[in-house]
Protein backbone atom coordinates (compact mmCIF):
# COMPACT_ATOMS: atom_id res chain seq x y z
CA UNK A 1 0.00 0.00 0.00
CA UNK A 2 2.68 2.50 0.41
CA UNK A 3 3.62 2.21 -2.63
CA UNK A 4 0.16 3.08 -4.30
CA UNK A 5 0.24 6.71 -5.32
CA UNK A 6 -1.68 7.39 -2.10
CA UNK A 7 0.53 6.12 0.18
CA UNK A 8 3.60 7.87 -1.76
CA UNK A 9 1.24 11.07 -0.76
CA UNK A 10 0.93 10.08 2.51
CA UNK A 11 5.03 9.84 2.62
CA UNK A 12 5.90 12.30 0.12
CA UNK A 13 3.41 15.12 1.53
CA UNK A 14 6.29 16.91 3.09
CA UNK A 15 8.54 18.12 0.13
CA UNK A 16 5.24 20.70 -0.76
CA UNK A 17 5.57 22.52 2.12
CA UNK A 18 9.37 22.16 3.93
CA UNK A 19 13.02 22.36 2.96
CA UNK A 20 13.51 18.66 4.41
CA UNK A 21 16.09 16.88 2.26
CA UNK A 22 16.36 13.65 4.44
CA UNK A 23 14.60 10.37 4.14
CA UNK A 24 11.11 10.45 5.60
CA UNK A 25 10.51 6.45 5.91
CA UNK A 26 8.97 4.43 8.93
CA UNK A 27 11.03 2.63 10.96
CA UNK A 28 9.04 0.64 13.12
CA UNK A 29 7.06 -2.55 11.43
CA UNK A 30 3.62 -1.11 13.46
CA UNK A 31 4.07 2.05 11.51
CA UNK A 32 4.33 0.58 8.42
CA UNK A 33 0.84 -1.49 8.98
CA UNK A 34 -1.04 1.25 10.17
CA UNK A 35 -0.26 3.59 7.74
CA UNK A 36 -1.10 0.83 4.94
CA UNK A 37 -4.17 0.47 6.90
CA UNK A 38 -4.29 4.47 6.74
CA UNK A 39 -4.32 3.99 2.90
CA UNK A 40 -6.46 0.90 2.60
CA UNK A 41 -9.28 2.16 5.22
CA UNK A 42 -9.37 5.55 4.39
CA UNK A 43 -7.57 7.51 2.15
CA UNK A 44 -8.84 4.69 -1.00
CA UNK A 45 -12.24 5.00 0.12
CA UNK A 46 -12.82 8.97 -0.08
CA UNK A 47 -10.79 8.22 -3.45
CA UNK A 48 -13.39 6.03 -4.89
CA UNK A 49 -15.97 8.03 -3.27
CA UNK A 50 -14.99 11.72 -4.41
CA UNK A 51 -11.62 11.71 -6.28
CA UNK A 52 -7.85 11.41 -5.12
CA UNK A 53 -7.65 13.55 -1.55
CA UNK A 54 -4.68 16.12 -1.08
CA UNK A 55 -2.95 15.43 1.62
CA UNK A 56 -1.16 18.44 3.54
CA UNK A 57 0.56 16.60 6.37
CA UNK A 58 1.06 13.17 6.37
CA UNK A 59 3.47 10.49 7.95
CA UNK A 60 5.93 12.36 9.83
CA UNK A 61 9.22 10.29 10.31
CA UNK A 62 11.58 11.39 14.03
CA UNK A 63 13.71 13.35 11.46
CA UNK A 64 11.21 15.29 10.45
CA UNK A 65 9.15 15.87 13.27
CA UNK A 66 12.40 17.64 14.77
CA UNK A 67 12.53 19.34 11.42
CA UNK A 68 8.61 20.67 11.55
CA UNK A 69 9.38 21.57 15.41
CA UNK A 70 12.22 23.68 15.11
CA UNK A 71 10.99 25.56 11.67
CA UNK A 72 6.94 25.43 11.84
CA UNK A 73 5.44 24.08 15.06
CA UNK A 74 2.46 26.15 15.08
CA UNK A 75 -0.67 23.58 15.40
CA UNK A 76 1.32 20.80 15.87
CA UNK A 77 1.24 18.41 18.92
CA UNK A 78 3.42 15.20 18.09
CA UNK A 79 2.66 13.69 21.50
CA UNK A 80 -0.78 12.91 20.60
CA UNK A 81 -1.60 13.91 16.82
CA UNK A 82 -0.40 10.52 15.73
CA UNK A 83 1.39 11.70 12.41
CA UNK A 84 4.11 9.95 13.61
CA UNK A 85 2.38 6.57 13.83
CA UNK A 86 4.70 3.62 15.97
CA UNK A 87 7.93 5.77 15.38
CA UNK A 88 10.48 6.58 18.34
CA UNK A 89 12.08 9.56 19.21
CA UNK A 90 16.26 9.38 19.79
CA UNK A 91 16.02 7.95 23.65
CA UNK A 92 13.56 4.99 22.16
CA UNK A 93 10.12 6.19 23.22
CA UNK A 94 7.45 6.03 21.06
CA UNK A 95 6.89 9.94 19.68
CA UNK A 96 2.63 9.81 19.64
CA UNK A 97 1.34 7.67 23.32
CA UNK A 98 -1.49 7.13 20.98
CA UNK A 99 -0.35 5.44 18.34
CA UNK A 100 -2.12 3.92 14.79
CA UNK A 101 -1.53 6.77 12.24
CA UNK A 102 -3.02 9.53 10.92
CA UNK A 103 -3.08 12.45 7.84
CA UNK A 104 -4.47 15.81 7.18
CA UNK A 105 -6.39 16.36 3.69
CA UNK A 106 -8.88 17.36 1.94
CA UNK A 107 -10.58 16.75 -1.98
CA UNK A 108 -10.82 19.62 -4.42
CA UNK A 109 -14.61 20.90 -4.45
CA UNK A 110 -15.76 18.89 -1.84
CA UNK A 111 -16.73 20.08 1.01
CA UNK A 112 -15.06 18.51 4.30
CA UNK A 113 -18.66 18.16 6.33
CA UNK A 114 -19.22 15.93 3.11
CA UNK A 115 -16.28 13.39 3.86
CA UNK A 116 -16.78 13.73 7.76
CA UNK A 117 -19.97 12.55 7.03
CA UNK A 118 -18.66 8.97 4.79
CA UNK A 119 -16.20 8.31 7.35
CA UNK A 120 -18.33 8.52 10.17
CA UNK A 121 -21.13 6.30 8.98
CA UNK A 122 -18.77 4.24 6.56
CA UNK A 123 -15.54 3.74 8.04
CA UNK A 124 -13.32 2.66 10.28
CA UNK A 125 -11.69 5.23 12.08
CA UNK A 126 -10.35 6.39 15.39
CA UNK A 127 -10.15 10.00 15.32
CA UNK A 128 -11.06 12.91 13.28
CA UNK A 129 -10.46 16.52 13.83
CA UNK A 130 -12.75 18.95 12.03
CA UNK A 131 -11.76 22.39 11.31
CA UNK A 132 -14.27 23.64 8.86
CA UNK A 133 -15.03 22.84 4.96
CA UNK A 134 -12.85 24.48 3.72
CA UNK A 135 -10.02 23.28 5.73
CA UNK A 136 -8.26 20.10 5.70
CA UNK A 137 -9.89 17.16 7.40
CA UNK A 138 -7.54 15.38 10.40
CA UNK A 139 -8.07 11.38 10.42
CA UNK A 140 -6.62 9.04 12.11
CA UNK A 141 -6.91 5.20 12.53
CA UNK A 142 -5.87 2.77 15.45
CA UNK A 143 -4.68 -0.90 14.69
CA UNK A 144 -6.37 -2.19 17.69
CA UNK A 145 -8.95 -0.02 19.59
CA UNK A 146 -10.35 2.73 17.32
CA UNK A 147 -12.31 5.26 19.47
CA UNK A 148 -14.61 6.84 16.48
CA UNK A 149 -14.38 10.17 18.01
CA UNK A 150 -15.24 13.22 15.94
CA UNK A 151 -13.92 16.22 17.53
CA UNK A 152 -15.28 19.75 16.22
CA UNK A 153 -12.41 22.24 16.42
CA UNK A 154 -13.22 26.09 16.88
CA UNK A 155 -11.19 29.42 15.99
CA UNK A 156 -11.33 32.29 18.13
CA UNK A 157 -11.04 35.91 16.89
CA UNK A 158 -7.40 35.86 17.11
CA UNK A 159 -6.81 32.73 15.43
CA UNK A 160 -6.78 30.17 18.14
CA UNK A 161 -8.04 26.99 17.94
CA UNK A 162 -9.74 24.84 20.84
CA UNK A 163 -12.45 22.21 21.21
CA UNK A 164 -16.01 23.07 20.58
CA UNK A 165 -18.46 19.87 20.06
CA UNK A 166 -17.01 15.68 20.17
CA UNK A 167 -19.25 12.75 20.15
CA UNK A 168 -18.05 9.04 19.91
CA UNK A 169 -19.61 6.14 17.98
CA UNK A 170 -22.86 6.58 16.86
CA UNK A 171 -23.33 9.48 18.47
CA UNK A 172 -20.21 11.06 16.21
CA UNK A 173 -22.73 9.75 12.87
CA UNK A 174 -25.24 12.17 14.26
CA UNK A 175 -22.72 15.40 15.29
CA UNK A 176 -21.70 14.46 11.60
CA UNK A 177 -24.92 15.01 10.43
CA UNK A 178 -25.51 18.33 11.73
CA UNK A 179 -21.91 19.79 9.38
Amino acid sequence: MLKHPLGKKLINWHRYKHNFTLENMPQNVKSKIALEQLVSTILLPIEQAFSAPRITYGFTSHELKNYIQKHSPRGTSPSIDQHSAYEKNSVGKQICSRGGAACDFFVESVPTSDIVRIITQKLNYDRIYYYGNNRPLHVSIHLTEPLKHLQIMCESENGRRYPGKKAFGEQAVVLAEGL
